[in-house]
C-alpha cells in the first residue's frame, strides 16, 4: 500500500514539474535606458576602459597631406590662405599663389613612400607604449583610410595604400591597442549669412574668393567641405565614422 502512494506521489510530481516547464517564462522588467539625449545625462558617466587608464604611455600621431609642405603645423591647409601668415610667405615663395597652387595639389605629392606600417608598430611597442595609432582624419577633409565615402582618401589618390587599416593591424598584431580620432568636424563650410567678424570661427578653409575652396566642383567639394549642411552631416561626418567603425568586426579599426 505504502509502495502505492510513494509511486503515485512521485508520478504527481513529474506531471507538476512537466506543466511548470510550459508556463511562460516571466519578462523581465523593464529598464529606463542607461543615456538620456542630453549633456546632462552624458556627463554622469565615464566610459574609459580601464586598459586605458591603466596603459599609461600610448602613442597619438597626426599625419596627413599637410606632411608635404612640412611648414608650422597640421593647420597648414587654412593658415596657407591668411596673406601675412608664415604659411603664405612660405607657399607663395615654394610653390605659388594659393589661388593657383591649392592645397588640394599636395595630394598627389603625399606618396608615403617611406611608410612601413610593421616598423612603425615595432617602435611604438619598444618605446614602451600600450597603444597607438594616428588621426584618421583632420579638419583639411582628406581621408587617412581606403573609403567610399570621399574620393580624397589614401587608397584612391597619393599613397594609394590604407594607411589607418595598415596601421591598425600592425598595431594590433603587436599584442597592443589601436587608437584613432576624427577632427573632421571643422571641414564643412559654415560661412553663408554669417557676418565677417565670426566669419572664419567655426570652419577650417576660409572662402576668399578666387582661391580653390571657393570653387564648385563635384569632387573638390568633398576635400574642402562646400556641401549642403543636412547632407554633409549624413553622408560626410556620420558616414565616415559609420564607415571606420565597421571595420571592427574585420579586425581593422578600434576606436
Amino acid at each position: 500500500m505504502k509502495t502505492k502512494i510513494l509511486t503515485l506521489l512521485f508520478a504527481i510530481a513529474i506531471v507538476a514539474a512537466c506543466t511548470s516547464t510550459n508556463k511562460k517564462p516571466v519578462e523581465p522588467e523593464k529598464t529606463e535606458p542607461k543615456y538620456e539625449a542630453n549633456w546632462e545625462s552624458l556627463a554622469k558617466h565615464n566610459e574609459e576602459p580601464d586598459w586605458f587608464q591603466d596603459s599609461k604611455l600610448g602613442i597619438y600621431f597626426h599625419w596627413g597631406v599637410y606632411s608635404v609642405p612640412a611648414f608650422g603645423s597640421e593647420w597648414y591647409p587654412r593658415n596657407m590662405h591668411f596673406e601675412g601668415s608664415g604659411d603664405f610667405k612660405n607657399h607663395v615663395e615654394k610653390y605659388g599663389h594659393p589661388s593657383e597652387f591649392g592645397y588640394h595639389d599636395f595630394v598627389p605629392m603625399f606618396k608615403a613612400e617611406n611608410f612601413d606600417a610593421k616598423e612603425w608598430a615595432d617602435l611604438f611597442l619598444k618605446a614602451g607604449a600600450r597603444f597607438a595609432g594616428p588621426v584618421a582624419e583632420h579638419h583639411d577633409g582628406f581621408s587617412m583610410w581606403d573609403s567610399e565615402v570621399t574620393p580624397w582618401n589614401t587608397m584612391d589618390k597619393g599613397p594609394k595604400k590604407d594607411i589607418t587599416g595598415e596601421l591598425a593591424k600592425a598595431i594590433k598584431g603587436n599584442g597592443m591597442k589601436f587608437i584613432t580620432t576624427f577632427h573632421h568636424a571643422r571641414n564643412l563650410q559654415r560661412y553663408k549669412g554669417q557676418t565677417e567678424e565670426i566669419r572664419f570661427g567655426a570652419s577650417h578653409y576660409p572662402l576668399f574668393d578666387g582661391m580653390p575652396p571657393t570653387l564648385d566642383d563635384p569632387e573638390l567639394n568633398y576635400l574642402y567641405g562646400n556641401i549642403p549642411e543636412e547632407q554633409w552631416l549624413e553622408e560626410v561626418w556620420f558616414g565616415k565614422l559609420k564607415e571606420v567603425i565597421r571595420q571592427i568586426p574585420t579586425g581593422y579599426y578600434l576606436v
